[in-house]
């Protein structure tokens, strides 16, 4: 056994010395108040309550006036500086850790080590255990002195037998207690973190291995781990007298250190919380923009520009390209995955390139190409994975331009994506928040390719004014035809105007689509906000053409605005066509039997069955007799188990759990109540009041009040 361990036993046989000389001298006194009561002629029942009083005033007068810690580990050592002054005062050096001592301390503490352990143990025994008896001559003599007066004065000659005097042996149970508890954490190699020691309540890294290392005092048969789920992690003892455990995976619980016997420290409760590896967050840098023209780029290349943060960094960064090409039921895709490189930064924060080549990759005028990137992280044994927002890349062109076909029809297809007006100003607003980072050119390519954007929107609303002629989504006009047909047209001014009375006899049946004023497919209100929307679009163009978007916003919000009071103005109620059956014969109307009908009252529905453990739970620790009734009941088992299955976070259920280990301790604990119920109706679904129906009332005075209101009947 070590010196640290010897001066523990010393102690602990030293206190139960004092303790079995108090028992002794309580014992005397009450036997003495007993033969003295009987003595004076006293009931039987008077002797026993004035013996057993007698014995527990002594008990609780002694061990207040020497009270444990007047005997404890340092008594012992102080008494054997006294006894042996080969220990040089320095024996309450083996009671302390060597981490906490400084260099000559822990020097003193080595000679003194070694001193000790050539001590025999007979010296240090009777040095250590010097427990005067004279305590018990006063118990002694007061015992004599009753027997004396009970044996001449008392109404007996003799004495009645008096209980027997032994003493109980102090149970060992006082002397187990946990003297420390650390904790040593080592977390999963990919985080890069070195291992750790913790307190018994820590907060660990996921997938960490634990194990730990408990010291208790005295002589303690096993000592275990008990975890909020039931099971038990037993520990083994090693040659210090120290218990250690065996590397457990690290888990969020709550747990106690159990000994056998139980210790004073048995009803101590202990936390494990868990820190989860988040999953990557990416963020583009480049482009700014979601949706981007490629036929505006010089030499139809980019580079795009990954943001990558993780907790322990990323393992690798992956981009997905999907082309898409044609159009309708025809469109094909053609899917690739491209490694991106690292640029800068740290492994916790770093940035990600990749090169685009659209030619490369086959794009032509008309495709599109999706971008997306992936990332998994380091986690084990299975990674998170994380998806960023897509990139759109649109190379107008065919489905855009006006495409001649066999036969000289041409037809004018617009393109198949549009931002939408919300969109355009969510880009605007960014565009000005970014203004301060990006060079006048960059700032001004990013208002052009917004105003083509709106350009774009403007001519879509515009087919529904009958702007179906519009030629500025395609390619511009021949400047030579357009010459050609001016000219004829003032060759044939004369002819025109000879033919003006003339009607065309179609003039009654066709509808002009081509012209705003005669379009019909609204109604003229839903027109002039369409209108209103349009020139707001124009003018928000205009300021983004001059790389003013500041300018522009109002203009784009203005334009959302009317877009939304057309989209309400053309939801109508449409009637539907179904089977309308024949009008009821005026004769038979009303005329049912009304005796096979329910009632059709609305009622309270019942709560519902899922939350029906949390609100039990809120109705038993109403007060502290409530929670008392609970607990005995076994309502603790009952919703430990149900909480064990339940699909609720480990904070949430960890917090009830320790929560109720705290009530169940004290249950006056009202802020542990309060906290208790608001959690558990948290948990509780909402239940909707509905009307109950009126019962009872009184159909004269209803009556009576209903002639009393103004312009009734009378």
């Amino acid at each position: 056994m070590t010196a640290r361990g010897v001066l523990f036993e010393q102690a602990r046989k030293l206190r139960l010395q004092a303790r079995a000389l108090t028992g002794l001298e309580a014992l005397a006194v009450a036997a003495g108040m007993a033969v003295l009561i009987h003595g004076l002629g006293g009931d039987d029942w008077l002797v026993l309550l004035l013996g057993v009083a007698s014995f527990l005033l002594v008990c609780g007068w002694r061990w207040n006036a020497t009270p444990d810690n007047r005997l404890s580990e340092k008594t012992v050592a102080r008494r054997l500086d006294d006894a042996i002054a080969r220990l040089e005062d320095s024996t309450e050096l083996l009671l302390r850790h060597a981490t906490g001592l400084g260099r000559l301390e822990r020097l003193q503490r080595e000679r003194i080590t070694a001193r000790f352990s050539q001590l025999p143990a007979s010296a240090i025994r009777i040095a250590a255990q010097r427990v005067s008896p004279a305590q018990l001559l006063p118990a002694l003599a007061f015992l004599a002195a009753a027997l004396v007066f009970a044996f001449f004065v008392g109404r007996q000659p003799g004495i009645a037998q008096v209980p027997g005097m032994t003493s109980e042996a102090v149970d060992d149970d006082f002397a187990v207690a946990v003297v420390a508890a650390e904790l040593s954490v080592l977390p999963p190699a990919y985080t890069g973190l070195a291992g750790y020691r913790a307190d018994a309540d820590a907060t660990v890294q996921e997938g960490s291995t634990l194990k730990w290392t408990i010291e208790v005092s005295g002589n303690p048969r096993a000592v275990s781990l008990g975890f909020d789920d039931d099971s038990v992690l037993r520990l083994r003892e090693d040659a210090d007298g120290t218990w250690h455990s065996d590397e457990m995976m690290a888990r969020a619980a709550l747990y106690r250190i159990e000994t056998e016997p139980l210790s004073q420290s048995a009803e101590d409760l202990y936390r494990i919380r868990i820190v989860p590896d988040e999953a990557p967050l990416l963020n583009w840098l480049a482009p700014v923009n979601s949706v981007v023209d490629v036929a505006a780029m010089p030499g139809q290349a980019m580079t795009v520009r990954l943001r990558v943060r993780d907790d322990h960094g990323a393992a690798a960064v992956r981009a997905v390209l999907t082309l898409a090409r044609g159009s309708g039921e025809n469109v094909r895709f053609r899917e690739q995955s491209r490694q991106m490189r690292l640029r800068d930064g740290q492994p916790k924060d770093a940035e990600y390139t990749l090169d685009l080549d659209f030619e490369e990759l086959g794009m032509e005028p008309g495709d599109e190409l999706f971008v997306s990137a992936e990332a998994d992280d380091n986690r084990e044994p299975e990674s998170n994975k994380t998806r960023s927002a897509t990139l759109i890349f649109r190379w107008a062109g065919g489905s855009s331009a006006a495409a001649t076909m066999d036969g000289g029809l041409a037809l004018d297809v617009l393109p198949e994506y549009f931002r939408s007006q919300r969109q355009i100003i969510i880009d605007t607003e960014k565009l000005i928040a970014d203004a301060d980072r990006l060079t006048r050119r960059e700032f001004a390519n990013q208002a052009q390719s917004l105003a083509q954007d709106q350009k774009l929107l403007r001519l879509r609303y515009g087919q529904f004014l009958g702007e179906e002629m519009v030629r500025d989504i395609g390619p511009g006009t021949d400047s030579e035809g357009a010459e050609d047909d001016h000219d004829d047209e003032h060759g044939h001014q004369a002819s025109t105007a000879e033919n003006a009375a003339e009607i065309d006899p179609m003039e009654y049946f066709v509808h002009s689509h081509d012209v705003a004023e005669q379009a019909t497919l609204f109604d003229e209100k839903t027109k002039t906000l369409l209108k209103q929307s349009l020139e707001n679009m124009w003018d928000a163009e205009l300021h983004l053409r001059l790389a003013a978007p500041r300018q522009a916003l109002p203009y784009e919000n203005a334009a959302l605005r009317y877009l939304k009071e057309v989209q309400q103005s053309s939801r109508v109620y449409l009637r539907r066509a179904g089977f309308s059956p024949p009008p009821v014969d005026e004769q038979r109307r009303l005329g049912g039997e009304l005796d096979e009908l329910r009632e059709h009252n609305r009622r309270e529905l019942d709560p519902p069955e899922d939350g029906r453990e949390w609100r039990d739970l809120v109705t038993a620790h109403a007060d502290p007799e409530l929670t008392r009734s609970w607990f005995s009941g076994g309502g603790a088992e009952r919703f430990g188990t149900f909480v064990a299955g339940e699909e609720i976070s480990d904070e949430l259920r960890l917090t009830v759990l320790e929560l109720l280990d705290s009530l169940r301790r004290d249950p006056g604990c009202e802020p542990c109540r309060a906290r208790l119920r608001g959690l558990a109706l948290g948990q509780m679904p909402r239940v909707v009041p509905l009307p109950l129906p009126r019962e009872g009332g009184n159909p004269a005075l209803e009556a009576a009040f209903r002639q009393a209101l103004p312009g009734a009947d009378r």
